[in-house]
């Protein structure tokens, strides 16, 4: 049970985290790596993986660059 609860508290602290950034930096719509404007999904993504409150730890990525920034593709191979 406390397992549970700690995940739902981490969950719930991360997107309201992406939802703090989203309010104060708008939607992003342009990925800041590979300058796409036409992708489906763009995410802001978080540089320093400590998920500070501070705007300038978030960048603009679409979600292929994200997924690779985050090492995600590597997974998606095996």
């Amino acid at each position: 049970m406390i397992l549970n609860k700690r995940l739902s508290e981490s969950i719930h602290g991360y997107n309201a985290l992406h939802r703090w950034v989203e309010r104060r930096l708008g939607k992003p719509r342009l990925c800041s790596a590979c300058g796409d404007t036409e992708s489906r999904f763009f995410d802001w993504a978080n540089v320093s993986n400590e998920y500070k409150k501070e705007l300038s730890d978030w960048v603009r990525l679409c979600r292929k660059c994200h997924m690779i920034q985050d090492g995600r593709t590597k997974q998606l191979v095996k």
